[in-house]
Formats: C-alpha cells, sequence, structure tokens
C-alpha cells in the first residue's frame, strides 16, 4: 500500500496561529461595511461569521512537498 500523496517526500509541515480566524472575521466585516447592500448583513455575521471561519481554520493544512 502507498502512503497519501501528503506523506510522500514530505520536508515540512507547518501549523497556523489561531489568530488568523480574527483576521479573516474582521476582514469579511470591514469588506461588508464596504459595500452598502452588504450593511443590514453585519448583526447576522457578528453572531454567525467567527464559527465560519472556525470550521474553514479546522480543516486548514499547510504541507512542504519535494514536488
Amino acid at each position: 500500500m502507498s502512503d497519501g500523496y501528503t506523506t510522500q517526500g514530505q520536508i515540512g509541515q507547518a501549523e497556523f496561529d489561531k489568530k488568523v480566524i480574527i483576521y479573516w472575521w474582521l476582514q469579511a466585516l470591514g469588506l461588508m461595511f464596504s459595500t452598502l447592500i452588504l450593511i443590514p448583513l453585519i448583526p447576522v455575521w457578528l453572531l454567525v461569521g467567527y464559527f465560519f471561519h472556525q470550521k474553514q481554520f479546522d480543516h486548514l493544512s499547510c504541507v512542504l512537498t519535494e514536488r
């Protein structure tokens, strides 16, 4: 059985800081403030946006391979 593509020739692996979640959340909030159409959705985003970015962060990975 062969290894998965992420373990073949793997040179290194990176971990991301959890602070990136706040950065993504604030970046999306800033975009909403800059458009008139999305301003009414800001209260909803304040409540659920962090949850969506937490899920995004949970599935984030970075592997450096030879290829």
